[in-house]
């Protein structure tokens, strides 16, 4: 056998032998009431695919938010941490079965779809909450060189990159704050 030929067989016999390793994503749709008992567990992600729109209108507590709709959002997904249980939901189910599907494309290891969405979580009278919008409004938008500029300012600096839909950014928020109050005068908390 010609050695191209003899790698080409090498190759795809290993293949076949870990094509069986990969891990497969377990993907469940569940009732609102195993939704919320999966969640109680705390040891996942909860996210929402609605618009910003429709999550200002209220929300599962603690949800991290990634529009379907973005054209960044299969991107945006592959930042999540893709070893912990995912609690997706939207309105009705359909988009979050959508974003289910995505997910288990991209390597995720267990995903739990809300069935009936944010509707069937009303119906059950489980709790939500209500913010007057998404965005965050204290993020400081700066050009290159405003950035640039800030940077040679200070000694110190102490730069927050986050997203609106990190969970683990919406947890460092306060940290981050209080570092910005603690050291107002020894650094730049940006």
């Amino acid at each position: 056998m010609r050695p191209i030929l003899k790698r080409l067989a090498a190759t795809s016999l290993l293949l076949s032998l870990l094509a069986p390793l990969q891990a497969e994503t377990k993907i469940e749709h569940v009732s609102a009431e195993e939704f919320s008992r999966l969640i109680a567990k705390d040891d996942g992600i909860i996210l929402d695919v609605r618009t910003p729109k429709e999550v200002a209108q209220g929300h599962i507590p603690g949800a991290s938010v990634i529009d379907i709709y973005d054209e960044d959002f299969e991107r945006k997904l592959n930042f999540m941490q893709k070893d912990k249980p995912i609690y997706v939901y939207c309105r009705s189910g359909g988009r979050s079965s959508r974003a289910a599907e995505i997910m288990g494309r991209n390597g995720f290891s267990s995903v739990y779809n809300l069935t009936g969405g944010i509707g069937a979580w009303n119906d059950a009278k489980l709790p939500v909450e209500v913010t007057e919008h998404v965005s965050d409004d204290s993020a400081q938008s700066l050009s290159q060189a405003d950035f640039n500029k800030t940077l040679a300012a200070s000694d110190v600096i102490l730069v927050d990159f986050h997203t609106q839909w990190c969970m683990p950014c919406k947890q460092m928020a306060p940290i981050v704050d209080g570092l910005q109050t603690e050291f107002e005068t020894k650094a730049s908390v940006l």
